[in-house]
């Protein structure tokens, strides 16, 4: 865009410039993805990583076996057996999040470009109008956009933050990308074959399976990945009533997506399974819900904070309010007039629906489940990401004195600055990061080797310190959820007696044990809290000595 300004004369050799090299862009920008993202790769786990692994670690045999994880077992087998090489926290996370991370950018280009060139080839080819053909820029669009949805997508926080985490977020988002790629892919077969006027039966057959292949391992990452095909649908229903000559191709691509979902029936026992072991968690914790969603009436606004602005704090302040309404009014602008253009109607419309159906979907959902939260939506990111680069493309004219075109270079300015700022306070701000429970942990055993137990006012000892401290060093349950169902929580806790020193975590308390009975017992024992070390996001570990000992 520099270039263009510096050089409006030149301004078919810049775009020349960009489709030419396209495949250097691509690569540079996958490699810009990846510097992004290895920061904090080797960060602490924080409690449902840490809660992954530890079920992954398990014998293969019990890998299905995951009736408290509110999730499918694909995950949980790949991670099972990258621990046969390595516990590193990078590798596990390299394998499971940040790889999958980079394959869902190059798909969200390869999808772009795909949209784009498959409506430029479709007006041709129709003969809707000869100045295309003579128009110096419409090859390099699909190019230009595809590029710029990578960007995009490759700087945005929130996905970096989840290219990092050991949980099924980047993994659905990754097959829901592939899927959609292979899709709008299947879907050109008409286009690109007028010519010869045969189907290549082949890479047909081909790509159907690949449909089918990402369709149902996508199923087994995510219980929300239904909300994606359910789109994926809809789309299909779009192009059977507004483009007739395809309803041969819509139709196979619909059965097949049809079809290949049904090979979730066989796991659908051990959904019900997760069902009733989590409306048990919301009996024993009514606040629970507060924690895995979302009140409705922010539920929307927040998963579209989330996917602009990243990992930041949205807070109804002056300043916040003000962006967002600079954010919005500029995105509805831009979009407005891209869709005064029919071409770019028909090529905004997969993405719109791709975002559209599982957002609203799920928040129809959580009326009767909680399931509404930015991260489980990620799968929708890269759509919104791809609509950005269109209504920027579609209004960048390359001319410098034009209203379009000074639209469009603030409203991606604005982008590209809300996530250089991101990532910096994600580096610098340690709550914007996951719980340091390794530092935490680390410290406690240092400190207190001997003569100490960990108190923990949960049914086990939290997931992070079984993963990170000594197997050996002394721990204490009240074995509730709640600690007002325990008993005898006088004779529970008892046992602590026979040691020096106890250590307790605010984390969580304020579900568990919100009335601290736990450290009043302590007390009413004879202990007295000697020390608290605050951690960013976990809270304060409290250490208590016992009088007389």
């Amino acid at each position: 865009v520099v270039s263009m300004i510096k050089s409006p004369k030149s301004k078919i050799y810049n775009l020349k410039f960009f489709a030419q090299h396209y495949n250097l862009f691509v690569a540079l920008i996958l490699l810009l993805a990846v510097v992004l993202r290895l920061p904090l790769l080797n960060g602490s786990f924080w409690l449902d990583e840490a809660a992954q692994v530890l079920e992954s670690a398990r014998p293969l045999s019990e890998q299905l076996n995951i009736k408290h994880d509110f999730q499918p077992p694909l995950l949980h087998l790949i991670v099972h057996l990258v621990l046969y090489l390595t516990k590193s926290e990078v590798w596990l996370r390299l394998v499971s999040a940040l790889i999958p991370g980079l394959i869902t950018i190059w798909a969200l280009m390869m999808v772009v470009k795909e949209v784009v060139s498959y409506h430029s080839e479709h007006r041709l080819c129709a003969g809707e109008t000869k100045s295309l053909l003579r128009s110096s820029s419409i090859s390099y669009l699909p190019s230009l956009t595809s590029l710029l949805a990578g960007l995009l997508l490759a700087t945005n926080t929130w996905h970096i933050f989840y290219s990092q985490e050991l949980r099924p977020y980047s993994l659905p988002a990754m097959f829901g990308v592939l899927s959609w790629l292979v899709l709008i892919y299947n879907l050109k077969f008409k286009i690109k074959n007028l010519k010869s006027e045969t189907y290549n039966l082949k890479l047909k057959i081909l790509n159907l399976l690949l449909l089918a292949l990402f369709t149902i391992l996508g199923l087994y990452s995510s219980y929300l990945y239904p909300m994606l095909i359910l789109g994926q649908l809809v789309y299909l229903v779009y192009l059977w009533l507004k483009q007739p000559h395809q309803r041969q191709l819509v139709k196979t691509s619909g059965l097949t997506l049809v079809t290949s979902s049904l090979f979730f029936l066989p796991w659908l026992p051990k959904l019900l399974e997760q069902l009733q072991v989590s409306a048990q968690l919301r009996q024993s914790l009514p606040t629970w819900q507060e924690v895995v969603s979302i009140p409705q009436a922010k539920g929307l606004f927040l998963v579209f904070a989330k996917f602009v602005y990243g990992v930041l704090r949205v807070d109804v302040s002056l300043d916040w309010v003000l962006l967002a309404l600079l954010v919005m009014g500029l995105a509805m602008a831009l979009l407005i007039l891209s869709l005064r253009s029919v071409s770019w109607r028909k090529r905004l419309a997969p993405f719109f629906i791709w975002l559209v159906v599982p957002v609203f979907g799920l928040w129809l959902l959580s009326f009767f489940i909680p399931v509404l939260r930015p991260k489980r939506v990620l799968l929708a990111l890269p759509a919104l990401q791809a609509i950005w680069a269109m209504i920027i493309i579609s209004n960048l004219k390359f001319k410098i004195k034009n209203l379009k075109f000074s639209l469009s270079l603030i409203f991606l300015g604005i982008l590209l600055v809300i996530n250089i700022y991101s990532y910096f306070k994600y580096l610098t701000d340690p709550t914007l990061q996951r719980e340091p429970w390794r530092q935490a942990v680390t410290q406690v055993v240092s400190d207190y080797p001997d003569q100490a137990v960990a108190v923990f006012a949960y049914p086990n000892p939290y997931s992070p310190w079984r993963w990170y401290a000594p197997s050996d060093y002394h721990t204490l349950t009240t074995g509730k959820l709640n600690i007002n169902e325990v008993k005898d929580l006088k004779n529970t806790l008892a046992p602590v007696k026979n040691y020096r020193y106890a250590v307790t975590f605010d984390y969580l308390t304020d579900l568990t044990d919100p009335e601290r009975k736990l450290n009043l017992q302590l007390e009413e024992f004879g202990f007295k809290e000697v020390e608290a070390t605050a951690y960013p996001n976990l809270g304060a570990v409290r250490v208590y000595l016992r009088d007389g000992r």
